[in-house]
């Protein structure tokens, strides 16, 4: 649907007379705009946002921070993606929402991955799981 309505889009600015563009189509184009800006906003600021101090890094940890955390945010928007489509039908059509255990934890994750939380998060749990591992094995010996 996406790469329809941008298709469209483009025939329309292009001068190929077709219905200009519904508010359906503008939706997701809308959306997956700004996703990409605010990705690239947290991969490119990240750092200064959770005050993390870049002075004398080299150029690849500067270079993983900006993946880092560019994947993170667009993970957020994926995962808010995936909910927006059945609450606006179900908002269209009002329907009471049923909301199941794993809305709430694609919400949830799409919730720390757009505020830009998602990779402090992992890198935490990993870390944690190191952590509890290395304990188990000194208890172990």
């Amino acid at each position: 649907m996406f790469g329809i309505a941008v298709a469209r889009r483009w025939a329309w600015t292009l001068g190929v007379r077709e219905a200009p563009m519904t508010v359906a189509e503008f939706i997701p184009i809308a959306f997956w705009l700004l996703a990409l800006v605010a990705s690239v906003f947290y991969g490119l600021s990240a750092c200064a946002i959770f005050e993390i101090s870049t002075s004398g890094k080299p150029w690849p940890w500067r270079l993983h921070q900006f993946w880092l955390n560019f994947i993170g945010s667009a993970v957020g928007w994926i995962a808010l993606w995936s909910l927006v489509p059945r609450v606006i039908g179900c908002l269209a059509q009002g329907c009471s929402a049923d909301l199941t255990w794993s809305d709430i934890g694609v919400f949830f994750l799409a919730f720390v991955g757009v505020t830009g939380h998602l990779p402090v998060a992992l890198v935490g749990l990993a870390f944690s799981v190191k952590e509890i591992a290395s304990k188990i094995a000194g208890l172990l010996k």
